[in-house]
């Protein structure tokens, strides 16, 4: 009863500040949409107080369905705010409440990542302070993607206190695969109308394909996985459309970085599955001899474009030609390299001023140096060596297709980094972290 009438109180209290800040707001004659992003930010959190579980689907759905708000340029790079960073704050702030309401919920769960993340955090602040305090960042550019980064680290920690069971993780991650088939399904179509190299919704005029790719490699791993591991014709003919839609876009995004991560991601399935090891192969194996037959003109034409005179750069002692997109990557890595001896230990700060790198590995060692990537690597170690213990001692069908697709699309993205700044790409991060909650939680439910 005490629960009840404390959420009462505390919600009459909440509505009564909306009112209030709304009413002040229209004095000043703000912009409706501002008025509107208000509104629905309040509502958000009363969701995410009241019945958390919602909250969190509308995040889950928000991944891909929301729209972009461009603010400007800092530090060389455009500054983006998506609709489902705000969300995510706001599910947070809400979630807290309902914690310091109900003073009988945990606050926080023990997991393999607390001490990593951490560690990786307080990195992340202490390399970004001393690069602000010598001048290589500036404070509110610095705090602005401070947000952007930890934003996913509030997500993991949020789902990993609020799971409870396995039928809540089977339901989030069928909406996951669900939102995956949407965007698929939205590639599909842009490619009859004609769209060169598809991309998800609400990403503006050009929209970025390589962060569609992988997000694509990701998941297309996770499903794949639940695919071979089930025996449900339910979830099998679900699946199939998630795959038979899924895989072709992933073609349609003409992505070859993307591509390129695909091959070690499939890899590592093969040799993580228990089951349909050697169909997989075989799949390899045919896909491989048939692919003139199978694949599309434009498809090999891209991996040949790669190729094309344009840079001439020497690999191994092979001399190899590279088209101006492929060589870029390679020069700004480079220079990124030679930058990075200057400050070496602990870089110059997240948020400090550098080129459009495109490389994971090429940002860590600029923004947090040598400290900061031993701190980012110890994490995904970390990730790695409790996904591997626990597929070996828990015998179950779901945690086995969980642990296996979500290994194999980890290794996709790592490999990704090398043609994006993959880990801190919001619609890959926010899925990838979310599943990462539910694969730390697994133990628990199967202890």
């Amino acid at each position: 009863m005490y629960r009840d009438n404390a959420q009462v109180n505390f919600l009459n209290v909440i509505l009564g500040v909306l009112l209030t800040i709304l009413l002040s707001l229209s004095v000043l004659g703000l912009p409706k949409t501002f008025f509107l992003l208000l509104a629905f930010s309040f509502f958000i959190f009363l969701i995410s107080f009241a019945y958390t579980d919602f909250a969190f689907l509308f995040l889950i759905f928000s991944i891909f369905l929301s729209p972009e708000i461009k603010l400007g340029m800092a530090g060389g790079r455009e500054v983006v705010l998506r609709m489902d960073d705000v969300f995510l704050f706001v599910v947070f702030f809400g979630w807290l409440a309902r914690l310091a309401v109900n003073k009988e919920m945990g606050l926080l769960k023990t997991n393999p990542l607390n001490r990593p993340l951490l560690v990786y955090i307080f990195i992340s602040l202490v390399a970004t302070l001393l690069g602000v305090l010598r001048g290589y960042a500036k404070l509110n550019i610095s705090i602005f993607y401070l947000l952007k980064y930890f934003e996913y680290y509030l997500l993991f920690f949020m789902v990993t206190n609020h799971l409870k069971d396995k039928k809540q993780m089977k339901a989030f991650i069928f909406y996951i695969l669900v939102v995956s088939l949407l965007i698929s399904l939205y590639g599909f179509i842009m490619h009859l109308k004609g769209v060169e190299r598809v991309t998800a919704p609400f990403e503006g005029d050009k929209g970025e394909a390589n962060t569609l790719g992988g997000y694509l490699v990701f998941i297309l791993m996770l499903a794949t996985s639940f695919f071979i591991h089930s025996d449900s014709i339910k979830e099998r003919l679900f699946l199939s459309l998630v795959l038979l839609l899924g895989y072709p876009t992933l073609i349609f995004t003409l992505s070859r970085g993307s591509w390129l991560a695909f091959i070690p991601a499939f890899i590592t399935l093969i040799l993580l599955t228990r089951r349909a090891k050697l169909m997989l192969i075989l799949i390899s194996v045919l896909l491989v001899l048939l692919s003139p037959f199978i694949f599309p003109r434009y498809f090999f034409a891209r991996i040949h474009y790669t190729f094309l005179p344009g840079r001439h750069f020497v690999i191994l002692g092979k001399a190899i030609n590279l088209e101006e997109s492929a060589a870029a990557r390679i020069e700004v890595f480079k220079a990124a390299l030679k930058r990075w001896v200057k400050e070496p230990i602990l870089g110059y700060g997240i948020g400090s001023p550098s080129p459009i790198l495109d490389n994971q590995y090429a940002r860590l060692m600029l923004e947090v140096g040598s400290v900061g990537m031993l701190g980012f690597f110890w994490v995904i170690f970390t990730i790695f060596k409790y996904c591997l213990n626990n597929l070996k001692d828990i015998e179950d069908r779901f945690a086995t297709s969980l642990i296996t697709g979500f290994l194999a699309g980890l290794v996709g993205l790592l490999v990704h980094g090398l043609s994006a700044e993959t880990f801190i790409i919001i619609r890959i991060m926010e899925p990838f972290w979310f599943l990462t909650a539910m694969v730390v939680r697994l133990s628990d439910f199967y202890s």
